[in-house]
């Protein structure tokens, strides 16, 4: 019934089945002359015995199904009514069987006796409709089982046929021969009635409550039974019209029964289960495109190839009809399609989707990409959400569809939207594993995002770097050059010093020589003094190769360190410029206390030195001070440390360039007088090479530079060389 009239309301069905079995009923009261008819004892035992054994048939039937299905389908209702039935249709087959045309059942048959079993089995299953309105299919109760309810239905029907054929004096009478039914029987009937009007409003509004349409069996079902037990309750003759009519009632009231009890405990289970199977396909699927999907993620090396895999994935793995992805133009607000596979077919050309708020506001795409969440359209030929598309979807299939919006960064960029074949496809955890698919994706476009943004972030800086290598490769030609005009300037510098340490000796060479000739020609050179002249000369000459071998040493690199003493080194390092203190009037003092020893470069040591003297004497000559020129060197030991100082008395250098003295490329000669190398060089041998420190001050009149090394003369002094 269910199926063959889903589109009728319950109440058209109930006034349908109300009207078809009130009419006979109505016509065989109203003209029982006309319409009413006697059968003679033979063909109505056949059509008794036929109607009886069906309904006999079909209570078995309800019990074989309420019985053998409560295991599987934990309905205690169709278990309830079907031992209920097993009881009614013994007691039909002992109504049956004691029908006055019949053989004696065990005792002679009569009118009482058959009528005795037919009102038993009709109280029972008026009693039983009533009691299962209360038995919730869904609600276990532990005293309907297998066991209480056979034991019950055994008793109780072994019961009714001791008391119907072994004592029928202690039972009142409900049909007397040659009068009919008796009060009682009336009432009875009457009883049945009112049992079954009941147990139809509850039934009714139980179907009411719950929707069950099943239920509409059995509340047709009531209806017939309330006809069939009005028309035995108003025969008065066993073999009349009105008899037949209500053995009919029964059958078709017994029959709908029998569906109601089968619906419920057969059809509706399977139903369930093929239900559930098509979810857990449904499932299994999309666990399956899932997976795919995070598999092509894996494997995905731009946007657009992860998203033609998506849509394959979801269509061949996913069984859809059709998938596609769409990106918002951020211009003019359209989502293009960029990538689809399935059932398109042209589909794709037709649909014109935009997100503005001025456009469809149910239109399922633009919809989820403007709210950024699943959007849901359970049937595309019926929802507004199909759009102006509607026809087309129609005509390839779609029948439910689902569109997911895409993000990046929390904003949405796009859609996923796909077609299946089936209404009511996307519900529950099927919308679930969507949304948990839409979350991998857009994990999956943050990422590639965030490769991208890497990629172009490691471009600009190997760009940069390849710049500041560029930059200071240049620099480091420009530095190299800059240090050959320091070293050009350096020896030009030694060259002026080697003239001044030559000059003297060469004019006291000079005078010997010409002393030598002047006595030669006046005839006055004796041996002696010869010998004399001779030896002056040679220490002349060697003092000149003295002074060679300490150029040459100044400027040869150590290769090693070693221990030696600052006054040695103090002392040979103003000799290579003491003649150029001496040509501009420069005083020199030195001043030796403790004679500290150092290890580390005595060389680099000694050109440190030189640089800060020819730095003392180039104040002089810039300046041109018309007090007394005076430079001094002090060494001493302080705190462990050896210190030196050159100070001179040049008038200072500005504190606003002071702190710059250091730096390279820094001097206030000109170009043509310096690099402004010399004192960076400086700093960097003794704070790095000696493991020392280089500072600068102002002093009353003057500058004062202080080297400290570490004392010494083994390698644990000067851990860093």
């Amino acid at each position: 019934m269910p199926n063959a009239s889903k589109q009728l309301s319950p109440n058209a069905i109930m006034a349908g089945t109300f009207s078809v079995f009130c009419l006979p009923f109505l016509m065989l009261l109203l003209f029982p002359l006309e319409l009413g008819m006697v059968m003679d004892k033979s063909s109505y035992l056949v059509f008794h015995n036929i109607a009886e054994f069906f309904s006999i048939m079909v209570s078995l039937c309800i019990f074989s199904v309420g019985w053998y299905t409560c295991e599987q389908s934990k309905d205690q209702r169709a278990l309830f009514m079907g031992t209920a039935f097993l009881v009614v249709g013994l007691l039909d087959f002992m109504h049956t069987m004691s029908n006055q045309a019949m053989p004696a059942f065990i005792t002679p048959n009569s009118f009482n006796k058959s009528t005795q079993f037919l009102i038993g089995a009709r109280l029972l299953g008026a009693a039983t409709f009533l009691a299962s309105a209360f038995i919730n299919p869904e609600q276990e109760r532990r005293w309907i089982s297998r066991q209480t309810m056979m034991a019950a239905a055994v008793a109780l029907t072994g019961s009714i046929f001791m008391a119907v054929v072994f004592y029928p004096e202690y039972l009142p009478a409900t049909a007397i021969e040659g009068v009919g039914l008796t009060p009682l029987k009336r009432f009875l009937e009457l009883v049945v009635i009112l049992l079954l009007a009941c147990s139809w409003l509850v039934y009714w509004r139980r179907m009411e409550k719950t929707g069950d349409r099943h239920l509409l069996y059995f509340l047709a079902a009531f209806i017939i039974c309330i006809f069939s037990e009005a028309v035995f309750a108003s025969y008065t003759n066993c073999f009349g019209t009105l008899n037949v009519l209500g053995h009919i009632y029964k059958v078709v009231a017994f029959y709908l029964i029998y569906k109601g009890i089968f619906a419920s405990a057969v059809q509706k289970p399977y139903l369930h289960l093929s239900e559930a199977n098509q979810k857990l396909l449904r499932l299994n699927r999309l666990y399956t495109v899932l997976s795919e999907t995070n598999k092509g993620i894996v494997r995905a090396v731009d946007r657009d190839s992860l998203f033609r895999e998506i849509c394959r994935i979801a269509v061949e793995h996913g069984g859809f009809n059709m998938a596609w992805i769409g990106v918002v133009d951020e211009q003019t607000g359209k989502v293009e399609p960029v990538a689809w596979s399935g059932r398109n077919e042209g589909y794709l050309d037709a649909v014109c989707v935009r997100v503005g708020p001025e456009h469809d506001p149910v239109e399922l795409t633009g919809a989820a990409i403007r709210e950024g969440c699943l959007k849901v359209c359970e049937d595309v030929m019926n929802h507004p959400c199909a759009g102006p598309w509607r026809e087309e979807a129609g005509k390839r299939g779609y029948r439910s569809s689902a569109a997911i919006a895409l993000k990046l960064d929390g904003k949405s960029i796009g859609a996923l939207t796909i077609y299946a074949g089936e209404m009511n496809y996307f519900r529950s955890k099927v919308a679930g594993l969507l949304s948990q698919m839409a979350s991998d994706i857009s994990f999956a476009l943050e990422n590639m995002e965030g490769e991208s943004r890497r990629r172009e972030v490691e471009l600009a800086l190997k760009e940069e770097t390849l710049e500041r290598l560029r930059v200071m490769e240049s620099l480091y030609e420009k530095d190299q050059l800059l240090v050959q005009q320091s070293r050009l300037a350096a020896m030009g510098e030694m060259i002026s010093n080697i003239a001044h340490q030559w000059r003297q000796p060469l004019n006291v060479v000079g005078l010997i020589v010409q002393e030598l000739q002047l006595r030669h020609n006046q005839g006055g050179v004796t041996q002696a003094f010869f010998d004399e002249r001779v030896a002056n000369l040679m220490g002349v000459l060697q003092h000149m190769s003295q002074t060679i071998d300490d150029f040459r040493t100044f400027f040869r690199p150590d290769k090693k360190r070693e221990s030696f003493q600052v006054s040695r080194v103090a002392t040979r390092t103003f000799s290579l410029i003491e003649g150029s203190f001496k040509n501009l009037g420069i005083g020199f003092e030195l001043k030796i206390k403790d004679d500290p020893e150092i290890y580390g470069y005595p060389n680099e040591y000694s050109q440190v030195l030189l640089n800060l003297l020819s730095n003392a004497r180039d104040a002089f000559s810039e300046r041109a001070p018309d007090h007394e020129r005076l430079v001094s060197i002090s060494s001493f030991t302080e705190s462990g440390r050896s210190v030196l100082t050159v100070s001179d008395n040049a008038g200072g250098i500005p504190e606003g360039i002071i702190h710059k003295v250091f730096d390279p490329y820094f001097t206030t000669k000109g170009p043509e007088c310096g690099t402004g190398l010399g004192l960076y060089m400086s700093k960097s041998i003794i704070d790095k090479s000696m493991n020392g420190r280089l500072t600068v001050c102002n002093t009353p009149g003057g500058t004062e530079f202080r080297i400290e090394v570490p004392s010494g003369g083994s390698e644990q002094s000067c851990p860093a060389c």
